[in-house]
């Protein structure tokens, strides 16, 4: 993104520069997180550390700019500067991280988490939020709308696609997992995940129950909290949207939780019918 244009005279001329994006994508920021969590731990580390961790010097511009992915991604978080300056892994990353679970759709969400931290991402994401158009299209709307440098526009197309992918933001699974609610919209009528939740107002048959057993019909319920969790129901045309959240947040939890409802947001939003 360091983009120059000198003048005739070779004297450097004003520089114009694309807005911040990440210099990786997502996958590779990831791998990069998981060889710090290799040396360090939960444990923070000085920058130059971290840089050699990464096959870096402690000048190189290439561990600062690994550095500042992650960073842009909320995989990493630092404090104080100088010589001092500390970095270690956030929460969020060490949800992705740590979780081996197969078709985890916590892992999923902290991807997705991630893929929308940098702020031109959410953006982008949020203005198209079935689809990312074609790269022409794409290109035009950066460099005209957004102001993007002609040197650095394909690369941040390169990354933001790939990002979109592998954290699964339009497709219907990611290259990581395939999330529970998803393989449970493929059951047929009448039948029931292995882990016992069936969709309300179908039909299901009894788990572990032989082929032919008649089905039973399931009336849509609202779920009882328990003593230190608060419950909210919204009643739609549709039906009921109900949300449970713990009596008492964190501002850390709060956060976290503000985020992930954005997420679903935008999530819903793509199956809203249009022409109502």
């Amino acid at each position: 993104m360091n983009d120059t244009d000198a003048s005739s005279k070779g004297k450097r001329g004003p520089v114009h520069r694309s807005p911040s994006f990440p210099s990786i994508d997502l996958k590779a920021a990831i791998e990069r997180a998981r060889t710090f969590y290799q040396h360090e731990k939960r444990l923070p580390a000085n920058v130059a550390v971290a840089a050699k961790h990464w096959g870096y010097s402690p000048q190189s511009s290439g561990g600062r700019l690994v550095l500042a992915a992650l960073l842009a991604f909320g995989l990493m978080e630092d404090k104080g500067s100088g010589d001092q300056r500390q970095v270690k892994l956030t929460d969020l990353a060490l949800r992705i991280l740590l979780d081996e679970r197969p078709g985890s759709l916590e892992r999923r969400e902290a991807l997705q988490r991630a893929a929308f931290m940098p702020k031109i991402h959410s953006e982008l994401f949020t203005k198209w939020s079935e689809s990312l158009p074609s790269d022409p299209n794409l290109r035009h709307y950066l460099l005209i709308d957004k102001k993007f440098n002609e040197n650095s526009v394909e690369d941040f197309i390169k990354e933001l696609r790939s990002t979109a992918d592998f954290a699964g933001i339009y497709a219907a699974s990611s290259p990581e997992s395939d999330s529970l609610e998803e393989r449970q919209e493929e059951l047929e009528p009448g039948e029931a995940s292995q882990t016992g939740v069936v969709t309300a107002g179908v039909t299901a048959r009894p788990l572990g129950s032989q082929p032919g057993t008649p089905a039973i019909s399931l009336t849509p319920a609202v779920p009882i909290p328990a003593a230190n969790v608060r419950q909210d129901t919204f009643s739609l045309d549709e039906g009921l949207v109900v949300l449970q959240w713990p009596a008492q947040l964190s501002k850390t939890s709060f956060e976290d939780l503000k985020d992930w409802m954005e997420l679903q947001l935008r999530k819903i939003s793509r199956s809203v019918q249009s022409g109502d």
